[in-house]
């Protein structure tokens, strides 16, 4: 660090064609930016303290090349978001140059993408970004928050390095060495490690565009916490406009459920990892508020948040617990359209079950096993699970869904993954333990898997079965042609009475509520609700749910379906509704209700020995 240090000076890049940056750099910085410099690699230059409408310039000195023509790529979706992107819309005055700064003709591609003539003098190219948080534009999807991108001067940046940087078709292997000039005030985060040169400058490396696009950074005023769980370093990272800390906030439920998936794993698989959240304070100024995204999206040694920031600590173990155990899979254990992703024209891989159903499920079973919740609590969880499973297409098998998963049919039944896989792994792993009496369940399985591939030894992707019938048994094998690969729906009583649990599909019963019900239909994505019996919220037939309690209703939020779902008689709730065209604020008191039941799963009073011991080894490892 010293030495580094000393060769600090004041030097003016100047590139011709674009104007000039002035910056305190390391004289090796000054040799970075030169483009004869390094032509094995790509060199990147990312200027935050000039935003320009929520943009910011990047500049890129490139690899040499010996074709007449290249194509800058920018993702058209990346590894963990399972749709559509098309990053290459936030670029903007796309330019590229030769060495002696000489413009090179530009034109874009079929697919959009940008396409170099004269590219054996190729020496750089230097663009625009705009962020995505902010996005108004509805010709396309809107992107996933997690993986997108903020940029808002001198306050915070959240740099999905999708959104901000490309590479050579073709070339996507090469290292790259990124530079950042940061307002002096703001601290990066990352699970990469940053090099800070100066206070206004940052610089960071990583071996391919895999392993950069896999290493999100947040630039914010800092406000950071860590702690060390089993061997693991654990770093929480926020980017907030509130004037107090929201990382220490989070620090006691992450080391929770950290110390939970420790004991579920007996050891963990990664020596550290980096919680990053962007705590968003409710204003439509910098993010479109037509679906605001909240969850994360996970990489091999962090996740990123779209949260809220108020009340921060609510809900997010839901959440975290299972970013966290992608450490497993697909970080350990993954398939060659997985390892050798294409960022331009992607091949998505037939196993979703389980690099997300089976993540969800390890999610549920290592709070259980650390008793963080009870049976009961799990009970509960798998009813909910099986409801929304319901609406899954029947005639629908999760690897056809996988495969074919970016389609827009399946984009709209996309969150079901969440709620049948976990049904899925479950049933397979009673199986698992059923052969093995007890000894062996899934979790062993994809530790015996993990040990032969790892994170460096890709599976193919049609052979999975054949490698899980090695490892196990035909009926296993067997198990996943029939529930997996074709569309036959888990009997759900049938495996659950294995474990000493009973399964009613429907019953009326009397609890505490506020005298609604769900009516979806099909691939709807709208929540839609209506009154059954007492209606002490004033719902009308048709509603759509918005909110509850002030927070955006998302299936996916577990804590928020507690309010509505699990009341106590006289609980007071305020859901919004949309009605006529119209935000409605509904408010009322749990009073006991009649209701329809659906799925519910109880211990069976009669359960045997056998499969008691069974459900004890299922949650317990025991």
């Amino acid at each position: 660090m010293n030495i580094m240090r000393s060769i600090l000076t004041i030097v003016v890049v100047t590139f011709v064609g674009i104007g000039s940056i002035a910056a305190q750099q390391p004289a090796t910085i000054k040799n970075d930016l030169n483009p004869s410099y390094q032509r094995s690699m790509y060199r990147v230059l990312i200027d935050l303290r000039h935003v320009d409408n929520d943009r910011v310039h990047v500049h890129m000195n490139l690899p040499a090349l010996r074709a007449d023509s290249a194509v800058m790529v920018f993702p058209a979706t990346i590894p963990g978001t399972y749709e559509p992107q098309s990053w290459w819309r936030y670029i903007s005055e796309f330019k590229a140059w030769d060495s002696s700064g000489a413009p090179l003709p530009v034109h874009r591609s079929a697919d959009h993408q940008f396409v170099i003539s004269g590219a054996k003098k190729l020496a750089r190219v230097d663009y625009m970004v705009d962020d995505s948080f902010d996005d108004h534009d509805t010709t396309f999807p809107q992107i996933f928050h997690p993986a997108g991108t903020s940029i808002q001067a001198d306050s915070i940046f959240v740099m999905n390095q999708c959104g901000f940087i490309g590479y050579l078709d073709g070339m996507s292997k090469l290292i790259y060495q990124v530079t950042v000039i940061k307002p002096p005030h703001l601290y990066g985060a990352s699970a990469l490690q940053i090099k800070s040169y100066s206070d206004t400058l940052d610089m960071y490396s990583a071996s391919s565009y895999d392993a950069l696009v896999d290493n999100p950074i947040i630039y914010a005023v800092a406000d950071t916490a860590s702690f060390t769980v089993a061997g693991t370093r654990i770093m929480i990272a926020c980017a907030n406009v509130t004037d107090h800390s929201i990382a220490q906030q989070l620090v006691e439920p992450i080391k929770r459920i950290a110390t939970s998936i420790a004991s579920f794993l007996g050891t963990m698989p990664v020596d550290r990892y980096a919680f990053l959240f962007y705590c968003w304070d409710g204003s439509t100024k910098n993010v479109d508020v037509r679906s605001p995204a909240f969850g994360a999206l996970e990489h091999n040694y962090s996740s990123l948040y779209f949260w809220h920031a108020k009340n921060a600590a609510q809900g997010v173990a839901d959440v975290a617990t299972h970013e966290f155990l992608h450490i497993l899979e697909p970080l350990n254990l993954h398939s060659e359209e997985i390892a050798n992703f294409d960022f331009r024209a992607p091949k998505m891989s037939k196993h979703l079950w389980l690099y997300e159903g089976v993540t969800e499920y390890f999610s549920d079973m290592a709070r259980i096993h650390d008793s963080a919740i009870s049976e009961v609590d799990l009970q509960r969880m798998l009813s909910r699970k099986l409801f929304a499973a319901a609406y899954f297409p029947p005639a629908l098998s999760l690897t056809d869904f996988s495969k074919n998963v970016m389609t827009d049919a399946n984009q709209q039944v996309y969150p079901l993954i969440y709620e049948y896989g976990p049904i899925v792994a479950l049933a397979l792993d009673i199986q698992l333990r059923e052969e093995s009496k007890g000894e062996r369940g899934l979790l062993d399985l994809i530790r015996s898997l993990s040990a032969v591939y790892g994170p460096d030894k890709p599976f193919k992707d049609d052979e999975l079965w054949k490698i899980i019938e090695k490892a196990t048994s035909p009926s296993i094998a067997a198990f996943c042609d029939r529930y997996i690969e074709h569309a036959e729906r888990i009997p759900v009583g049938e495996v659950l009475k294995k474990i000493g649990w009973n399964y009613t599909a429907k019953k009326m019963v009397s609890v505490p509520g506020y005298g609604i019900e769900f009516r979806m239909h099909g691939t709807d994505p709208r929540m839609l609700i209506g009154p059954v019996g007492e209606n002490p919220l004033g719902v009308q037939a048709g509603d759509e749910l918005k909110k509850i309690n002030g927070r955006t209703a998302s299936m996916n939020d577990e804590s928020l379906w507690t309010n509505i779902m699990r009341p106590s008689v006289g609980d007071e709730l305020t859901i919004t509704v949309l009605r006529n065209g119209q935000e409605v604020d509904l408010t009322g008191k749990a009073v006991m209700v009649s209701r329809e039941q659906r799925h519910v799963i109880e211990d069976d009073p009669k359960a045997t020995p056998q499969q008691v011991a069974l459900r004890r080894a299922l949650l317990y490892g025991s």
